[in-house]
């Protein structure tokens, strides 16, 4: 690893404002204190703008940025005190000299006297902002750097440099470990989802199965069985695929699916309904199935649609009384439909 030891940009000067870490403070305490709001939540929303107000504070700062990076070191989060961005593309309204400089070093980087510096003095950023003090300092996680920790002032750093350089870094490492647990728990909690639907979604094609192999044992003709076996076949065919796209999902961690397709219901929809009616005559319901004709095909992608329409009928066949006909109707609303499907293809 590269060695954590900052660059100082320039010698200090005198007759200029003081910023930084009040003498008296105590460097453990204060990281104690930041510790425990990070070990209280995963809530990083409310927790990072809670930590840049303290460091602001503590380092007698102007601003504070906390800089989350994706793969291609490209901001793809920010949590700013005392500062306005609109987001990406625009730049972050800091210096991005010292952001860089941080990123290619891997360590912290100070400015003492910008105004006066060879490398930044000459900067928009400085010339505009008036900005004397700036600090930058990585932050890690998996063995990366993900984020940069910068606070900047308008006044020279005269005292305490290297304690606020090191109490900055402490910090940019606990916000490292917040990301990393925080992004760990979203996963956890994506894959219990996603393991809770899988199981959910395997009623219908199970209840085909259960229902036919009941059937299967009472020995009917050669006709019906093979008839069976075939919705059996198909059913085992279907929970392979959940299974795999499951596992396609959990590898790409990510909720989507496949590109959506055009669907001719009444063709797909008497095909899917098949293996069901045998469940439905178990529990001594019919099933009736109503296409408008014409009706043009729907972009969607058939599996999500499957899994839906399962559930519905599963749930109508539960509650249905015995005897009665349950009748899926495809058409066409006379209105534009839910807000949410306005404009879609």
């Amino acid at each position: 690893m590269k060695s954590l030891q900052p660059r100082t940009d320039t010698e200090i000067g005198r007759g200029t404002p003081e910023v930084g870490l009040d003498p008296d403070s105590n460097h453990e305490e204060i990281l104690l204190e930041i510790a425990l709001q990070f070990g209280a939540t995963l809530d990083l929303e409310r927790l990072l703008p809670l930590v840049l107000e303290r460091i602001t504070a503590l380092l007698n700062a102007d601003r504070a940025v906390c800089a989350l990076l994706d793969e291609q070191r490209r901001v793809e989060r920010a949590v700013l005190h005392n500062l306005e961005w609109p987001g990406a593309p625009a730049p972050l309204p800091i210096s991005q000299s010292l952001m860089q400089e941080v990123l290619e070093t891997d360590r912290a980087v100070v400015v003492a006297d910008a105004e006066n510096s060879a490398s930044f003095g000459g900067r928009d950023s400085i010339r505009l902002l008036g900005l004397r003090f700036l600090l930058g300092v990585p932050i890690r996680a998996s063995g990366r750097i993900i984020g940069v920790l910068y606070v900047d002032s308008r006044a020279k750093q005269l005292r305490s440099l290297e304690r606020e350089t090191r109490l900055l870094e402490a910090i940019g490492r606990l916000v490292g470990t917040a990301v990393e647990n925080a992004r760990l728990f979203s996963e956890q909690r994506y894959r219990t989802r996603l393991l809770e639907t899988l199981v959910h979604d395997f009623r219908a094609p199970l209840a085909v199965i259960l229902a036919n192999a009941e059937l299967l044992v009472d020995a009917p003709d050669q006709d019906e069985a093979e008839e069976m076996a075939r919705d059996v076949a198909a059913s085992a065919q279907r929970m392979t695929s959940m299974v795999d796209s499951t596992l396609e999902l959990s590898r790409m961690e990510k909720g989507g699916d496949s590109a959506p397709a055009p669907l001719h219901l009444q063709e797909a929809l008497s095909a899917h309904l098949r293996p069901l009616r045998t469940v439905a005559a178990a529990h001594e319901v019919d099933f009736h199935l109503s296409v408008e004709p014409l009706l043009p095909p729907p972009m969607t992608v058939a599996e999500r649609l499957w899994i839906i329409l399962d559930n519905l009928l599963l749930n109508a066949l539960k509650h249905a009384p015995g005897g009665s006909t349950v009748t899926l109707t495809a058409r066409l609303r006379a209105d534009a439909g839910p807000p949410e499907a306005v404009d879609r293809p």
